[in-house]
């Protein structure tokens, strides 16, 4: 007798497909490779999502009762296996929570799928006797169907005529600025016909707000003060902008300015805002501001200043890009878990304007999702999302986010995000729902070789060395000169490289598929590079062999390690952690283990001085001085008063080092240490990202990174829906 066909099982979550029958995994559609028993942890645990499957239950499904193994070791390899195939962690969970002592839960959304092709499964035919009461019964169903059949067929039939009728122009999208620079940061008049955002002007001096009318070319200034102003939000009654104005003392203000011009009112000050996100959201009925405070969201009132806390992150998280509801019911953010990862919550409000309960998660994607906002019906919302560069708290000029599009719960429709096919971020709709404004960025960025002039040598005009129409950055040499490697995206998400050192032959080295990889460092032997990824969720150090291979991950602690680079006699891996609270620079044993605290007042990038005595590093992601400390230990002296932070390199007898000025341009200078006189090797009128400066072994090259292209324009989507 045939056995019956069964219908396979396939199990979305985030953007992975489990398929229980084939045992495949995919992600983004694509097949990846998942060994047996971690597979079989996973379908365990997405047949019962929410509930604990034991660590016996697993035990009995892995391995029968008559095998003798490690089962703790066995067990806990196989969970470790299936966090690395899912991109996930431990410490930080998207997916796979480990519950103490009793075993593992799946965290997050699932969606059950029939697989259409195991539907058509071929049996063998069979001789079946129906008796006169089911064909009666089989005819009504039949009746039944043809009947929903014919409703379907005219219902289309009115629907597409009755869309013809009302004549519904399709969605179309154009440029809504283009002017020089970088504009961001789109927010509507209620009447949608105007749209206020950020610009650093003509004369590219100043972030300020602007206002202009859709259609036309010309924009208003509104601000002018010569702090950076940003995030700016229009008040429902149309009168006002609320907008923050960075201020000294990692501070920002939170200030209301006519929407036609006028005297600025400042209603209260805030931790340091972000100018270029979306941090500022108006309650519906306009008494009310949703702002970021100290890793949290508050509400500000207007009327009294009062601030009134929404939003309780647990420690090692903060919370910022909020957006309440178009009814005021809810809240939605985004919630920080590492560098470049953060995902979007929901949060229910009661009428007093308080939570009504913990947030809820809305995404699992493990990527870098921001400025959530919601559609005019209150049933979905858009954001951007991707696994481009950022910092800070928001993204880099370059970095190539997409806008998402996702049903709250609660719609009726199924909460899982889908790309909408638009590249861009800081999304805004009109009230009246039917435009989209948003961010585009046109950055380009690529790494330049500069000759530094010498006696025998006239100063040449740099060479554009390694290039695509992705990110090129953080280039450095090899200890030989003959290599250099740098990070890219030309592959869709930022991985080390490495090439020739005339710039041919690039290899890609790693392939983590995460939102933040950087910083690479050759050891002095030139046969390992160590960099930072936060492929496992938050911000680790790694270790790859030159030619390739699996990177091992050398760090393991739950705060944000970054910044990696060896010692000289390659013994020791000089990195920057806030495992203490703020940014210093600690080491470690190249091959991985404990880690000492090097500096005590703040540190970021650290190079070790050619003869071992000394580590150089500066204080801020910001332009900061240059410092040294003695290797054993001691007071630290400051070198220079003013670098550009990642951009130093310690050489034999100097320092080469990057400098900006007023006019925008930047100056490569060279700092001697036998005398303390700084020389300038060149001036660079060009954009020029602070991601690194490398030195050739024989002095007669500089590497650096270049804004070939800089800037972004906003784009209007008309007949939104």
């Amino acid at each position: 007798m045939a056995s019956e066909p069964q219908t396979v099982r396939v199990v979305r979550f985030g953007i992975f497909e489990a398929d229980l029958q084939a045992r495949e995994l995919r992600k983004g559609g694509l097949k990846i490779k998942i060994h047996d028993q971690p597979f079989q942890v996973l379908a365990a645990l997405l047949e019962r999502p929410g509930e604990i499957v034991t660590r016996e239950e697993l035990h009995q499904r892995l391995w029968p009762a008559d095998t003798f193994v490690d089962f703790d070791h066995g067990l806990n390899t196989a969970v470790n296996k299936l966090r690395e195939v899912l991109g996930d962690s431990s410490d930080s969970p998207r997916f796979i929570e480990t519950v103490t002592r009793r075993g593992y839960r799946f965290l997050g959304p699932l969606e059950s799928l029939p697989d259409g092709a195991a539907s058509q499964a071929v049996t063998t035919p069979q001789a079946i006797v129906i008796s006169s009461q089911e064909r009666k019964v089989r005819w009504r169903w039949v009746l039944l169907a043809f009947g929903v059949l014919i409703l379907g067929i005219v219902g289309t039939w009115f629907y597409w005529l009755k869309l013809a009728s009302d004549n519904v122009a399709a969605p179309k999208s154009v440029p809504l600025t283009s002017y020089l620079g970088t504009q961001c940061c789109p927010t509507f008049s209620p009447d949608g016909n105007q749209v206020a955002f950020v610009w650093y002007g003509p004369k590219q001096d100043n972030a300020d707000i602007y206002v202009k009318l859709t259609g036309t070319e010309n924009a208003v200034r509104l601000t002018d003060d010569p702090a950076r102003d940003g995030s700016p939000a229009w008040s429902p009654d149309g009168r006002y902008i609320a907008f923050l104005r960075v201020l000294s003392g990692n501070k920002a203000g939170v200030l209301l300015v006519p929407a036609i011009g006028g005297p600025e009112h400042k209603l209260a000050e805030v931790s340091d805002g972000d100018p270029w996100s979306t941090d500022l959201s108006w309650f519906p009925d306009g008494k009310w501001l949703a702002v970021t405070d100290q890793g949290s969201i508050y509400a500000l009132s207007l009327d009294t200043e009062e601030k009134r806390k929404l939003t309780f992150p647990p420690s090692g998280r903060d919370d910022d890009s909020p957006a309440f509801s178009p009814d005021g019911r809810s809240l939605v953010f985004s919630r920080n878990f590492a560098p470049g990862v953060s995902e979007i919550y929901l949060l229910a409000l009661s009428e007093n304007l308080t939570a009504k309960q913990e947030p809820k998660q809305l995404t699992f994607k493990n990527e870098w999702s921001k400025g959530p906002v919601w559609t005019a019906n209150g049933r979905e919302i858009i954001f951007s999302s991707g696994v481009g560069s950022y910092e800070g708290s928001g993204w880099l000029p370059g970095a190539r986010p997409e806008l998402w599009r996702m049903p709250v719960p609660g719609s009726g429709a199924p909460a899982q995000p889908h790309v909408t096919a638009i590249q861009g971020a800081t999304p805004a709709i009109s009230r009246q729902g039917n435009r989209l404004a948003y961010m585009r960025s046109l950055t380009d960025l690529n790494i330049w070789r500069l000759e530094v002039p010498g006696s025998n040598r006239r100063a040449s005009e740099p060479v554009n060395l390694i290039s695509s129409t992705h990110y090129e950055d953080s280039p450095q040499y090899s200890p030989d000169g003959k290599r250099v490697v740098f990070c890219s995206s030309r592959s869709g998400t930022r991985e080390v490289w490495v090439c020739g050192s005339d710039g041919s032959h690039a290899v890609q080295l790693t392939s983590l598929g995460a939102t933040i990889t950087g910083s690479p460092r050759w050891s002095p032997d030139g046969q390992r590079i160590v960099f930072d990824s936060n492929a496992e969720g938050k911000s680790d150090l790694y270790q790859i062999n030159a030619h390739g291979g699996r990177p091992r991950r050398l760090t393991n602690h739950p705060a944000n390690d970054g910044i990696a680079s060896y010692s000289r006699d390659g013994r020791w891996i000089y990195f920057d952690s806030d495992r203490t609270g703020r940014r210093e620079i600690w080491k470690m044993p190249a091959e991985g283990g404990q880690a000492v605290q090097v500096t005590r007042n703040g540190g970021t990038v650290a190079f070790e001085s050619v003869d071992g005595a000394f580590v150089y590093y500066n204080k801020d992601t910001d332009a900061t001085g240059l410092w040294r400390i003695p290797v054993g230990g001691g007071a630290e002296t400051e070198v220079l008063k003013s670098v550009v932070t990642y951009a130093f390199a310690v050489v034999n007898k100097g320092i080469y080092f990057e400098q900006s000025h007023r006019d925008g341009g930047i100056s490569v200078q060279y700092l001697g240490l036998a005398t303390g006189k700084v020389t300038t090797i060149a001036t660079i009128r060009r954009p020029v990202a602070d991601l690194g400066l490398s030195v050739s072994p024989d002095e007669r090259y500089i590497l650096y990174t270049q804004g070939d292209q800089t800037g972004s324009d906003l784009m209007l989507v008309e007949n939104f829906r």
